[in-house]
């Protein structure tokens, strides 16, 4: 007989195995979709985790040729819709600085991450969705076209669209910045 580690018999993974390196790999993309989507801070843990419980349920449903952000993300855009319609405020989004940055920097990142949060908050839904995903998510057309199930064509029209949008409000705000100030 041997003993030790070797003779223990090592348990086939089970769903729960499979949910936590989910849960664990997707959770701050979860929450960062569902503040951009409009989700108000003070409901996106509810809104996360309404979102895992159905995963979790579900997670029989999810591919293994699948996008598991795209799958998160198509559950996140219904719990989403269903949290927004019960709270009627939408305060605009949040975006951390980093509290060690010198003062310059971090007057810098707060205009840039002004210009971002105008940016987003003028678009409609529909080019919000595109902006993030591809964009801030670092998601491909064909994830956010399964995710978003919208064509993919109509994904690139939209990201053509948004990147030009975005172009533009950035050199608005490079004027601005280059116009002498008079006093």
């Amino acid at each position: 007989m041997t003993s030790g580690p070797s003779a223990v018999p090592r348990a086939a993974p089970t769903q729960r195995d499979g949910f936590e390196a989910l849960f664990g790999a997707h959770h701050d993309f979860v929450r960062r979709s569902a503040l951009a989507l409009g989700v108000p801070a003070r409901l996106a843990d509810d809104v996360v985790q309404d979102v895992f419980i159905v995963a979790l349920r579900r997670l029989d449903d999810l591919r293994p040729d699948a996008s598991p952000r795209g799958w998160l993300y198509s559950i996140l855009r219904n719990v989403a819709r269903r949290a927004k319609a019960k709270d009627a405020r939408r305060p605009p989004l949040h975006l951390a600085k980093d509290a060690d940055a010198p003062v310059d920097e971090a007057l810098d990142w707060r205009r840039a991450a002004s210009v971002v949060e105008s940016f987003m908050a003028a678009l409609d839904d529909e080019k919000r969705e595109i902006f993030v995903l591809c964009e801030l998510e670092g998601m491909t057309a064909p994830e956010v076209a399964a995710a978003a199930s919208i064509k993919l064509n109509t994904v690139y029209s939209r990201l053509r669209t948004v990147r030009a949008l975005f172009a533009k409000a950035v050199a608005r705000e490079e004027a601005k910045r280059q116009r002498p100030r008079s006093r």
